[in-house]
């Protein structure tokens, strides 16, 4: 799992330019949407290197993990990606706020079906479970490179990757 922690706090660099009126290019509802988007890129990639963590203080010799502390926080920065990515959409879609990248925006959406199918498992768990379908529990492989749910994998270095490309395209935004 690569080391995202030296990526700056977006929301702490928002928050500034906000305090001395320097974002009125965002518009009244985009200058809401960007305080969304980055509060909760800044909990995707926390709650991403909580799960780096854990999962490197719980390594076992096994094939294959299955702990509960990588499960919640993998969890919690899944769902956290794909609401930043519904705020981008917004952002992208509302003329009347800021202008975002193109390419930079194609390129992020391009791999983000992965993770949404992945949240969508996380989300509907309780109907696989009533179904008694497979496995009903999120695993990730002893190398950190892939988690499953059921039917639903998700590359680990493509969420980093998103994550990284969402931090860029908002810190582009922000300065």
């Amino acid at each position: 799992m690569e080391d995202l922690s030296g990526l700056k706090k977006l929301l702490t660099l928002l928050l500034p330019k906000l305090m001395a009126g320097g974002a009125t290019e965002y518009g009244q509802t985009g200058t809401m949407y960007m305080k969304q988007l980055c509060r909760l890129i800044d909990k995707a990639i926390y709650e991403y290197e909580m799960t780096r963590e854990q999962f490197n203080k719980d390594a076992l010799d096994t094939q294959t993990l299955y702990m509960f502390g990588i499960m919640n926080h993998l969890e919690n920065s899944v769902n956290a990606t794909q609401r930043a990515l519904r705020y981008l959409a917004r952002i992208k879609a509302d003329k009347n706020c800021l202008s975002v990248p193109r390419l930079q925006t194609r390129l992020i959406e391009a791999e983000s079906d992965e993770i949404i199918n992945f949240r969508n498992s996380i989300e509907h768990f309780d109907e696989r479970i009533q179904a008694e379908k497979g496995p009903i529990l999120l695993v990730v492989d002893s190398a950190g490179n892939k988690a499953t749910l059921g039917e639903s994998e998700l590359n680990i270095a493509g969420q980093s990757r998103i994550l990284k490309k969402l931090h860029t395209l908002v810190m582009g935004l922000i300065t």
